[in-house]
């Protein structure tokens, strides 16, 4: 199957108007705002996705092109196979598909079907690259393996009750994973059988916490697990329960916002939250510990990276390195909910700022005005930002922020002089 079988806008069949009535150009779109909504396909090329469309920009030339959605509905998650050159695309609408595509030539490898109903949240690879897990949304939370080579399904069952935002196998032992949602965070055992794979699933027991969404997952070299919670502190789960809680010093939280994301590079703890910043903790802390009164452990970040400024505040709910397979490198791309994409580096001996390398709306656009005299469109979204692009040139040329939210714009006429 090939690139060229992208589908084609569709009509009603008692429908009046001609199928190229509308011809599409460009967009300036991302949902930045959906978790994970940022897949790396390589060094300078990050790829999301934005209402039906993949969107394909290339950070060092500015450049952006697409591609329609195999089945015209819209995009549930991205993501690219550890190992091969391969991005797969999950499709939202009516019994959706999950598309694997070359990279970069975008030709479709394979086509998987019956994973859901409706909708796909999130998806993520085996370490090996070999199987692809796919987590379904309402009405149904399926969890699905696939063989994708084969597009042969090797387990499907009911995940949980509500939403589920991320999957994360162990990559210390690949028949581990976890999935975390809604309420909820569920420890997983892969097993091969004579009659194919077994899923066994144990809840995470938040005892005498307070059930918390749960986002960020890190599964440890030891077979624990270290997760964010919504209060702003990590947990660290053994066997199903609450080992202990990391907070920072005196007994305030690791951040001031939910946790996205934990990432383990080394002996340094990544956390990644709403409110911006990106901690740096050493993990022997948290390896040699012994917990004081109420299995607490308090710590203190030995780097913390802050993302934006107190102008442009950041809530960042991904970060992606951008060699991901150079140890050495510390450049790192941010998805701030608050609509920028970032470049950031890491090191600890860096103190330059993150650079901005994309800016975009931060949720729903609520006004639209076209300029009577020139190639100029005006958009305004509900956080109130106000974004002027120029339609013909492919660029955004004004911006504004407005600390009311937006409701309407209306573009004045010339008075002559």
């Amino acid at each position: 199957m090939e690139k060229e079988d992208i589908c084609d806008p569709s009509l009603e069949k008692c429908s009046a108007i001609y199928e190229n009535i509308l011809e599409f150009q460009y967009s300036f779109g991302y949902n930045t705002q959906k978790y994970f909504n940022m897949c790396v396909a390589d060094k300078c090329t990050i790829i999301f996705g934005s209402g039906n469309l993949i969107h394909i920009y290339n950070i060092e030339k500015g450049e952006r092109r697409f591609h329609r959605t195999l089945t015209g509905g819209g995009i549930g998650h991205i993501t690219k196979n550890p190992l091969f050159e391969h991005i797969a695309v999950a499709d939202n609408g009516y019994e959706p598909m999950v598309v694997i595509y070359n990279w970069p030539s975008m030709d479709v490898i394979s086509v998987l079907r019956g994973g859901t109903t409706k909708s796909y949240s999130f998806m993520s690879y085996s370490p090996d690259g070999e199987m692809l897990c796919v987590q379904g949304g309402d009405p149904d939370f399926l969890l699905t393996i696939w063989d994708w080579r084969n597009a042969v399904i090797l387990r499907q069952q009911r995940s949980h009750v509500n939403d589920v935002y991320n999957i994360v196998f162990s990559p210390y032992s690949p028949q581990m994973m976890c999935t975390g949602g809604w309420k909820h965070i569920n420890f997983w055992k892969i097993a091969k059988t004579f009659s194919g794979l077994k899923l066994m699933k144990k809840p995470g027991r938040f005892g005498k916490r307070e059930a918390s969404n749960v986002i960020g997952i890190l599964p440890l070299p030891d077979g624990q697990v270290i997760s964010g919670c919504e209060w702003g502190n990590m947990l660290l789960w053994n066997d199903g329960v609450i080992k202990m809680e990391l907070c920072g010093l005196n007994g305030q939280p690791c951040h001031e916002a939910p946790i996205s994301q934990l990432l383990l590079e080394g002996k340094e703890l990544f956390s990644v939250g709403r409110d911006g910043m990106i901690n740096t903790w050493y993990f022997e802390e948290i390896e040699n510990a012994d917990p004081q009164e109420e299995n607490k452990l308090e710590m203190r970040p030995y780097r913390s990276f802050r993302i934006g400024s107190e102008i442009n505040k950041s809530s960042l709910v991904a970060i992606a390195k951008q060699h991901q397979h150079d140890s050495d490198d510390n450049n790192w791309f941010a998805q701030d909910a608050n609509g920028r994409l970032w470049k950031v580096n890491l090191s600890q001996v860096n103190d330059l700022p993150a650079e901005e390398i994309l800016l975009a709306h931060a949720g729903v656009v609520v006004a639209i005005a076209a300029s009577p005299h020139h190639s100029l469109l005006a958009s305004l979204d509900h956080s109130g930002r106000l974004l002027v692009h120029d339609y013909s040139k492919k660029n955004l040329v004004a911006h504004a922020e407005f600390s009311s939210n937006g409701s309407s714009i209306n573009w004045l006429p010339l008075s002559s002089l």
